[in-house]
Parts: C-alpha cells; structure tokens; sequence
C-alpha cells in the first residue's frame, strides 16, 4: 500500500532547470538554510537584493507557506505567487471531495512559480524562535504583495493571529489560516500534476528535490510521507504555497478548493481552520 509518489523524477529537475533559466542560480533568500537566532536583528541581509527588485515590479499575490517545527526537524518557508495561465491537454487528476482520481478535460491550468524557499534549521540546545518568522514575514510583506499566509496546525496559532493584522501594499487585509498538507492530499496531487505539465519552476535547493523524489503515498492512511530517515519541510511549504496560489488564480475552483478559499477569503473570526471537508452552506459560492 505504500508506493512511490512522483514517479517521473525527471519532471522535479525540470522544474528546477526552468527557475535556472530564468533567474539563473539567484533564489529570494540568500541561503538555502539559516540558523534566524543569528539574523534576528538583521533579517534584511536574508533578502537577495536582485532578485527581490525584479519580484517588487510585479502584480503581487504573493502566499507565504510555513512548516512550523520547534526542534529536531528544521522549518521550512515557501513564497510563490501564480504569474499566468497554460493550456494543457485532458488528464487524470484527484478529486479530493470524492476521494477518487477523475478525468479533467483539457483546458488553461495555472503556472506556479516558488520564488523562495529557506529551511529554518533549529539552534544548539534551543528552539527555532517563532516570532523571529513571524519578524522575517513581516519583513517580507514590505516589499512584496503578499496575499495569504498559510501554515500548519503545530503552534500557529499565535503567528497566524499575529499575520492577520498586516496589510499588504495595496493596502488589504493579509489573510492567514492554517493549511495541513498532512490532512488532505490536494495539494501535493496539485503538485504532481503541475510538475507533469510543465507548469511549476523552483529554486535548485538539493534539499527540496530529495525530499520531492522520497515521497512516499501511504493509500491505507491517505497521506503523503517521507522515508523514516527522510523528512518533507520544505516541500510541505512548497506545496501548500504552490497550491493556494493556484486555487486563488484558477479561473474555476471545485469541490474542496472551495471550502479551502472559504477558509482564507472569508474574515477569519468567523471560520474554522483550514479544512478539506465539504464547505458549509453558507460557504458555498
């Protein structure tokens, strides 16, 4: 019952070549991993200047994904924002309301680009310093058109909280939720199926790309999961934030995207966390 998730490994380093191509071997951080106790009074210096100018002059719609951690494993953050539509041709894809792969008719898919992505490893003999992320998203906010923050269950709350009181440069509401990739397989099925048709690129980060190739997909749990040795931080951040960027530029979203954009778009006093369930009445578009 447990198989290899991405099976065309080839299509994970394309994705890679194609930000290479792009940008060259630039990323939005300066490093691929950092200890933030030892940035916590200059985070600026985590920020690659060139590469945050050419993000700067575009449209926004920025979702910053976290993988919140404490110690032990390392945190992971994802910012990837959709920067247009391709055509693609019919595939089979999942259908996370009824739980079954269907057959999506051919059409314009969104193109995903993840223009940053940074493992938060853990201090000697301390804990990762959660308000030290919520200082970097902030930081982030300032230059860049962020839309959503996401970030999983583990001990969001405060930093959640803390998001949903920023607003972005065009002057709304960042909104902010909790997004479990551990409780719905939608967004790494997005994943795979973007990497299939060409429509997603990412920074060359090694460590990115092994976690991608080792996932497993556990059918009898309905989850995806790394080897016990192995680890899916970053490509947890990655898939969330790749996801939610799709689901807010598709131009039609069904089934349980759209209790997952209810989550996010609907003042948050008045929601649950973000989940993959069937969305309330009320919630219905």
């Amino acid at each position: 019952g447990v198989s290899a998730f991405i099976k065309r490994r080839e299509t994970i380093e394309k994705a890679a070549s194609t930000h290479e191509e792009l940008h060259g071997q630039k990323q939005l951080f300066v490093s691929d991993a950092v200890d933030l106790s030892a940035f916590s009074s200059r985070l600026e210096t985590l920020l690659n200047r060139d590469y945050l100018q050419e993000l700067e002059l575009s449209q926004g719609g920025y979702c910053v994904s976290v993988d919140l951690a404490l110690t032990g494993d390392s945190c992971g953050l994802a910012v990837g924002h959709a920067i247009g539509l391709k055509a693609v041709g019919k595939s089979i894809v999942w259908d996370e309301e009824a739980k079954r792969y269907t057959e999506r008719p051919a059409g314009e898919e969104p193109v995903i680009a993840i223009d940053g992505v940074l493992e938060i490893v853990p201090p000697k003999a301390d804990q990762i310093d959660i308000n030290v992320i919520g200082d970097l998203i902030e930081l982030l906010n300032t230059h860049l058109g962020i839309d959503v923050v996401t970030a999983d269950s583990f001990q969001s709350a405060a930093l959640l909280q803390r998001m949903r009181k920023l607003t972005n440069r065009k002057g709304r509401p960042v909104r902010a939720n909790v997004l479990s990739v551990d409780t719905t397989l939608a967004p790494y099925m997005a994943v795979k199926q973007a990497l299939r048709d060409e429509r997603m690129s990412f920074p060359n980060v090694s460590k990115l790309k092994k976690e991608l190739r080792e996932l497993i997909l556990d059918d009898s749990r309905q989850k995806i999961d790394h080897p016990p040795t192995g680890s899916k931080d970053l490509s947890d951040a990655v898939a969330a934030s790749s996801y939610i960027s799709a689901l807010r530029y598709a131009r039609h979203v069904r089934g349980a995207g759209r209790a997952i954009l209810a989550g996010i778009d609907t003042p948050w006093r008045k929601t649950r966390d973000i989940q993959p369930e069937r969305p309330h009445r009320r919630h219905r578009r």
